[in-house]
């Protein structure tokens, strides 16, 4: 009802959506997943990207809510959906250009993966987690991402020692399983961690500490 409704009574909804329809099958696969997301079109105010610590805090908060790591995921994975259609149809209705759809998808795949990790981390079964840094490369680190861009990265853990853990192999563990549910298949788009630009390639180490990069690069 509420959707007949405001087909009815919101104009510019209505012609948004439709121009939508018209233009990007990718947008309409979105909507598709998540009709209520419509009710954006009818607000100016709700086609602004949004920020990327407002962004995190709510994936954060939802991923916080569920009881294991592929729930948390899940929920986030979600809300990364809803952000993709926004800036899609920001696009689309020409309400941003080029440059801001680059880092509003560099800013939403920073959200995405930083929530992600967090969720991962709190569900481990090797505690404690070092502290890991992921470095944003190529164009999410130029903040020039597209709608079927990777995420290349490569991860820094901090020079810690756990008495009886090894942390590069619980670092690793955390770092794949983070890889792991953002590419896994569903209703929602895959976001991709491409690795391949660390140190000595796909041959090299996953994660390496703060130390064994400074050694490396010098």
């Amino acid at each position: 009802p509420w959707y007949l409704r405001a087909l009815r009574d919101e104009g510019a909804m209505a012609e948004r959506l439709a121009r939508i329809l018209a233009s990007s099958r990718y947008a309409v696969q979105l909507l598709t997943r998540a009709p209520q997301t419509v009710q954006m079109l009818a607000d100016d105010a709700e086609l602004v990207p949004r920020e990327r610590a407002a962004l995190q805090a709510e994936m954060c908060a939802a991923g916080n809510r569920q009881g294991d790591a592929p729930a948390a995921v899940e929920a986030i994975r979600a809300i990364r959906r809803r952000e993709l259609f926004r800036v899609a149809a920001s696009d689309i209705l020409g309400e941003i250009d080029v440059l801001d759809v680059g880092a509003a998808l560099s800013d939403l795949a920073s959200a995405t993966i930083d929530a992600t990790l967090s969720a991962v981390r709190a569900h481990s079964e090797a505690q404690p987690v070092p502290e890991i840094a992921v470095i944003a490369m190529g164009r999410w680190g130029g903040r020039e991402m597209s709608y079927a861009s990777d995420a290349d990265a490569m991860f820094v853990m901090a020079d810690e020692s756990s008495e009886g853990l090894d942390p590069t192999k619980v670092s690793g563990a955390v770092i794949t399983e983070v890889r792991r549910l953002l590419a896994k298949p569903g209703v929602d788009p895959v976001l991709t961690i491409d690795a391949d630009l660390r140190p000595e390639g796909k041959g090299g180490a996953l994660i390496r500490s703060l130390t064994a990069y400074r050694n490396y690069y010098s």
